[in-house]
This record gives structure tokens, sequence and C-alpha cells, in this order.
């Protein structure tokens, strides 16, 4: 049950600042664990992410040219 809930914050994280903001606080030794089980944060493990995924990676054309030119490498 821990496993899951973990995944499902863990997804939520990647569109929720709410969850995000947990996680971090949590892992850089901030709050403790029990951070991850406000109400808050369970909310935002229930609904997931609330922005949509990307696409492709948010590059500027210049990235782009540099990835594409160290790709023919």
């Amino acid at each position: 049950m821990i496993a899951h809930y973990s995944r499902r914050l863990l997804k939520a994280a990647t569109g929720s600042h709410t969850a995000a903001a947990a996680l971090s606080s949590v892992t850089s030794m901030e709050s403790t664990a029990s951070a991850l089980l406000r109400p808050t944060v369970l909310l935002a493990a229930l609904n997931g992410p609330l922005l949509p995924g990307l696409s492709a990676p948010p590059l500027t054309p210049a990235e782009q040219k540099t990835l594409a030119d160290l790709s023919r490498l």
C-alpha cells in the first residue's frame, strides 16, 4: 500500500506543485515523512497530475540544433 501511494504521489508531483513541494521538502530532510500524509498532499496524490504531460522536451531551436549536431558525431 505504501509503495502504491508513493508511485501515485511521484506521478502527481510531475504536474502538482503541492505534491512536488511535499516530496522535495521530505527528500531534502526539511520535513518529516508525515508531511506526505497531510490532507492537501493526500488530495494531490488522489487527483494525480493537474498539468498535462509534455509531448516533447521543451527545447529552444538553438538547443535542438545543438542536439542534432551532437547526434551526428
